[in-house]
């Protein structure tokens, strides 16, 4: 049973293994949005939570958070103005931009209870559970939502969002130094994972003159 899941929750192409903290974590400027393609939902501004810091410098907490919700608003960058059958292209070993997007709505839908259980005071992961084998959780997720279309998927991926950020933020701030297991878990699934999709997407983008 691993005590610190997020680091895994990588996909197809993802060359950084399972370091989180590869890069650094400065914060950057908010990108807005581009228009969505026709019949394709936007993405809502999602910010996060305004966080008191202590004699006004920002907390470790504040920062993750909000790096998480920047980072969040470029993967949506990169996903507006792909239609449906461009967002079901394979491209990303057996995967297409549906797949890597039910990948990460299923990662966050997953983290969830893990992070109510870190508010809580008690250890993550439940006892029986395990999350050694990736391939498998990421192949079940992807699974799962093979029969609906890029607008349902565009639409959980916000709801999913929402719903990690929402539990992230409940989490305590004494939890979130650098390194401990809220910190991992939390960039692992939203700041660092996003990132890591969205530069996949934008090369593919590129490269394919989408």
């Amino acid at each position: 049973m691993l005590a610190e899941p997020a680091p895994l929750l990588r996909g197809p192409g993802d060359q950084r293994g399972g370091d989180p903290h590869a890069r650094g974590a400065g914060l950057r400027p908010v990108r807005p949005h581009r228009q969505p393609a026709a019949g394709l939902p936007a993405a809502p501004l999602l910010q996060a939570p305004a966080l008191p810091g202590r004699g006004g410098a920002v907390t470790p907490k504040q920062e993750l958070l909000t790096r998480a919700a920047e980072e969040y608003r470029a993967l949506q960058a990169a996903l507006q103005g792909l239609n449906e059958a461009r967002m079901a292209e394979v491209w990303l070993g057996s995967w297409s931009v549906k797949d890597v997007v039910a990948h990460l709505s299923g990662w966050h839908r997953e983290m969830i209870p893990l992070l109510e259980r870190l508010a809580r005071g008690e250890k993550p992961v439940p006892a029986g559970v395990s999350y050694e084998d990736v391939d498998a959780w990421n192949a079940r997720f992807v699974a799962a939502a093979r029969d609906r279309s890029a607008a349902e998927l565009l639409l959980e991926l916000d709801a999913s969002h929402e719903a990690f950020m929402r539990a992230a933020a409940a989490v305590p701030e004494e939890r979130f130094q650098p390194g401990r297991t809220a910190w991992r878990l939390v960039d692992g699934t939203s700041a660092h994972h996003y990132r890591e999709h969205a530069e996949q997407i934008r090369a593919w983008r590129a490269a394919r003159g989408y």
